[in-house]
């Protein structure tokens, strides 16, 4: 079986991936999330958390490496509201897994509910940009 990038970009844009049948239960690969169940996370995205978690940049990567939607949420908006935080100075690492959050949960977004990555960015950070608009 051949894989190639849904959204391209300079990076990846002959980028080829193939696996035989015989290993494909071994990959990471998962099916899209539902368009229900994704508009669920999105509007969970936009609550503040009763608990502020700490941000772990080993933790965080590894959660990203899990390839699970849900859990690319929770990351996004940990990230994001650590970023808003000024008693926190956020570093270049940490900017990095937010940026790597924001983009995976952007093509999902994109994927899912057919629409540009612009778009599926806009319509991210208008939840993210509720948190900051919420009483605490």
């Amino acid at each position: 079986i051949c894989f190639k990038p849904y959204f391209k970009n300079q990076q990846n844009k002959n980028s080829t991936s193939s696996i035989p049948v015989e290993n494909i239960s071994l990959t990471h690969i998962r099916r899209p999330i539902s368009k229900k169940r994704l508009g669920e996370l999105l509007k969970k995205l936009s609550k503040i958390p009763e608990t502020k978690e700490p941000v772990s940049a080993k933790k965080e990567k590894d959660v990203l490496g899990l390839n699970e939607v849900q859990k690319t949420v929770q990351v996004l908006k940990r990230t994001w509201l650590d970023r808003d935080d000024e008693s926190t100075n956020p570093t270049k690492v940490k900017r990095d897994i937010l940026d790597l959050a924001m983009k995976r949960l952007v093509e999902e977004v994109a994927f899912v509910f057919d629409i540009s990555l612009a778009r599926a960015g806009k319509k991210i950070k208008r939840r993210l940009k509720m948190l900051a608009n919420e009483p605490s």
